[in-house]
């Protein structure tokens, strides 16, 4: 039978069962969804996911996992009306001493907030203490000698 893609991108909780919905049958969307929804509760996770359809039964593709905490980090990266300064980010982790043991540096763009999100998590999971700056950019100049030709007429 000709499969027919549903393009529904959903945002919900989702535990660790979530291979084992992705690749189970379900007879309705709406029970896909609540099988979904019934398990999320109990990791606190957000997930991307489409729905696919062959024939009578619908199953999950493309499911992406995010942790609720890195997705807030994406969504205000994301945010067209933030204050914040365009240009990279750095995330400096530092786990009780004065020098940075870990250092990320998030580059401009897509997926910028997810970068920055993961690092603070991972730092702080850890047991250190994350620092996120801007990246500032520096000119240096390096002076030549410079030689005009002049000739004479």
């Amino acid at each position: 039978m000709k499969s027919i893609l549903i393009a529904l991108t959903t945002l919900l909780l989702i535990s660790c069962q979530s291979e084992e919905i992705a690749e189970q049958p379900y007879n309705s969307v709406e029970d896909l969804i609540l099988d979904i929804q019934k398990t999320a509760e109990q990791e606190n996770n957000i997930i991307s996911f489409e729905i696919k359809r062959d024939g009578s039964n619908f199953s999950t593709v493309n499911l992406k996992k995010m942790d609720n905490f890195v997705s807030e980090f994406e969504d205000a990266f994301n945010n067209p009306n933030s204050n914040r300064m365009p240009g990279g980010v750095t995330v400096t982790c530092v786990y009780g001493g004065t020098t940075p043991d870990n250092v990320t540096n998030c580059p401009p763009g897509p997926g910028q907030g997810n970068c920055v999100g993961s690092a603070t998590i991972q730092c702080l999971s850890g047991g250190g203490c994350a620092t996120s700056c801007a990246q500032r950019t520096v000119i240096t100049v390096i002076p030549t000698t410079f030689k005009p030709n002049i000739s004479k007429k």
